[in-house]
């Protein structure tokens, strides 16, 4: 019984050390099998210097076949030594490409990126030059007019190696004696190269490149220097807008730039405000004569006339005893109310409510409302006196009297027109098509120099000149 307690009590433990002792092997082999990285391991690092490199030179590629697809026959350099610059800002400009970030995603410099194509003798020499933020670098490419080029010029081919396709033998006896010893070979004498030159220079032709002649120091080689063409500064570029019409020729010579900017939308004019004119008739007074009247000095007068309906008029002097004042009414309609002699109405604004939202009907007109006082003085069935005549029947307590200028008012209809804005003036817009132009003049055309002098003369070659493969006898 102790001992069947006993193994019961065991077998929990060496299951638990059983379990620890597999854990530990497998872990060691998980160390062992797995390919943990080693510290300075820059694989990485590797790879994404690998990518930056890819983008840089795929955008410097991207300028290269850009500017060769620019530079047609009229682009081209004229005169050897001749160059042209074409900036990326210039090629964005005229839509030559579009424009590219660099590795971090930062656009180029468009001012500092740029591409030069320089005329030799034989061939043009274009280097293309990228900078994308601290990052810059250039590379050269040859151009000529190939007989595989599809356009005006093109890359230049690099010529292929031709591998034998037959195998090549190998000896059978390599075993080849060899020198004990390597012999000196040492001329008695050693002679003067004898010149190959034509010592004739009227039949010596020259060369675009020509090769270092042989010395020979009894006659004078002659030398040749190609000086470029001297332009003055470049105008400021000036902006035109043009139409297809006016057949506007782009593209660049030596002396004249015409680029095209291609389209914009900008505002063309301007639509005029619009406006809604109003016709209102209505009675107004009119001034038709004047007379001279005595009156009190104390009182304002006026001199009214009406037609009667026995043909003649009634005329009637009425002393003012109250001025105009505002009653506090107001009238809104098509048509003014008729003024009197007490009562008048005067305009105050348009009120659109009743038009709606087309404006089919007219407006309503405001008016207020004013009132005066009035006195007659004096009246009569026949018409006023004449200028210059006086009335004397007027009856009034006063203290003091005089003659007075009178206006004699008659009551008219009179149109008047009101102008109301209904739609302020607003900007047209529209695609508009622009170019711009600058200009230079040649200084000095250029031109090619020529002197004779010994062989080898290093101050001539320092300063450009080259050999013409001419000479003569000194």
């Amino acid at each position: 019984m102790y001992t069947e307690e006993n193994e019961k009590r065991g077998f929990p433990l060496r299951d638990f050390l059983l379990k620890l002792i597999l854990i530990i092997v497998f872990v060691l082999l998980l160390v062992w099998l797995v390919p943990w990285p080693k510290a300075g391991n820059n694989s990485n690092n590797n790879d994404f210097a690998s990518l930056k490199a890819q983008i840089f030179n795929s955008n410097l590629q991207t300028m290269k076949e850009a500017a060769i697809s620019y530079f047609t026959t009229e682009r081209l350099p004229v005169n050897v030594g001749d160059k042209k610059t074409l900036t990326l800002q210039e090629m964005l400009d005229m839509k030559l490409l579009v424009p590219f970030v660099d590795k971090d995603g930062k656009s180029c410099d468009v001012i500092n990126s740029y591409v030069t194509l320089e005329k030799a003798e034989n061939e043009y020499i274009m280097k293309v030059n990228l900078k994308c933020s601290t990052e810059e670098d250039y590379i050269i490419v040859h151009l000529g007019c190939y007989s595989y080029c599809d356009g005006a010029i093109c890359e230049k081919k690099t010529e292929p190696t031709v591998k034998p396709t037959g195998n090549k033998p190998r000896p059978t006896n390599t075993n080849r004696p060899q020198p004990t010893n390597n012999p000196t070979l040492k001329p008695t004498n050693s002679p003067s190269p004898t010149p190959t030159i034509n010592p004739s220079p009227t039949n010596s032709p020259s060369p675009t490149n020509s090769p270092s002649p042989s010395p020979d120091v009894n006659k004078e080689y002659q030398y040749k220097k190609y000086n470029n063409t001297v332009y003055s500064a470049w105008t400021d570029w000036k902006t035109y807008t043009y139409k297809d019409s006016d057949n506007i020729k782009f593209g660049s010579t030596a002396t004249k730039e015409v680029v095209d900017l291609g389209q914009k939308y900008v505002q063309t004019g301007t639509k005029a405000a619009e406006y809604q004119y109003y016709a209102i008739s209505r009675i107004e007074e009119e001034v038709v004569d004047k007379v001279n009247y005595r009156v009190c000095t104390n009182w304002k007068y006026i001199v009214t006339r009406s037609n009667t309906t026995s043909g003649g008029s009634s005329s009637s002097i009425k002393r003012v005893v109250s001025d105009w004042h505002d009653t506090g009414k107001t009238y809104a309609g098509y048509n003014v109310p008729n003024d009197t002699e007490t009562t008048r109405w005067v305009y105050v604004g348009i009120d659109y409510k009743v038009c709606g939202n087309t404006c089919t009907n007219h407006p309503y007109i405001i008016w207020k409302q004013q009132t005066r006082t009035l006195q007659t003085v004096s009246t009569g069935t026949s018409s006023l006196p004449t200028q210059g005549s006086t009335i004397t029947d007027v009856t009034a307590q006063c203290t003091n009297y005089e003659t007075r200028s009178l206006d004699v008012v008659l009551q008219r209809t009179r149109t008047k027109t009101y102008k109301e804005k209904i739609a302020d003036a607003k900007p047209i817009y529209g695609y508009v098509k622009f170019y711009k132009v600058r200009a230079r003049q040649i200084v000095q055309a250029g031109y090619t120099q020529y002197t004779w002098s010994s062989y080898n003369d290093t101050k001539l070659l320092s300063n450009g000149y080259q050999y013409t493969g001419k000479t003569r006898n000194k």
